[in-house]
């Protein structure tokens, strides 16, 4: 068979081919992470999210590094300002950044998943893993130490059907067993 590939891009509504990240949502949407903002993608048309600096809802910043969606369908990205969440009913982003003083403290975040208890892990450009508690809007005074000697860019977190987390950074697989 022949594979036929259809390109979607700039003459569509999006405006920076440089795709960061996808992930097809439970409602069928297409959210697309890319060096200049998220998209949201109808099938149809694009809806495009940006860091405004006068609007404290918008993104923090245009790079999105991740996409996810929670149990409850909410839509989280990161960047290199943090974790945001989407409001779909008001199409308004919620900014979480850990605080500078606390054993978690970098905003760099590029991955995201999420535990059976609902806890959202993240990961940094750096190596740290720490939990995100949504109640609470808090990232928790922890740092996970995977044991590595070099501990640099979490690429990957991974929940398999048991429940065990996956992390994959550079210097392998680290299963996280809760």
């Amino acid at each position: 068979e022949s594979l036929v590939f259809e390109h979607t891009g700039i003459q569509e509504g999006l405006a920076n081919a440089s795709v960061t990240n996808i992930l097809q949502d439970r409602k069928g949407f297409l959210w697309v992470g890319t060096f200049d903002g998220l998209y949201k993608y109808d099938g149809y048309s694009f809806t495009k999210y940006q860091y405004d600096p006068s609007d404290p809802n918008s993104l923090p910043q245009n790079l999105i590094y991740t996409i996810f969606e929670d149990k409850a369908g909410t839509i989280w990205t990161s960047t290199i300002e943090g974790l945001c969440k989407f409001d779909r009913s008001t199409e308004k982003f919620t900014r979480y950044k850990p605080s500078p003083h606390s054993i978690f403290s970098n905003p760099n975040i590029i991955s995201i998943n999420e535990d059976t208890d609902g806890m959202l892990w993240v990961g940094t450009a750096t190596g740290e893993l720490c939990r995100f508690d949504k109640k609470t809007g808090k990232f928790l005074e922890e740092n996970f130490d995977l044991g590595d000697s070099l501990q640099l860019h979490l690429n990957c977190i991974y929940k398999d059907r048991s429940g065990t987390l996956w992390v994959g950074n550079y210097t392998g697989l680290h299963a996280v067993k809760l």
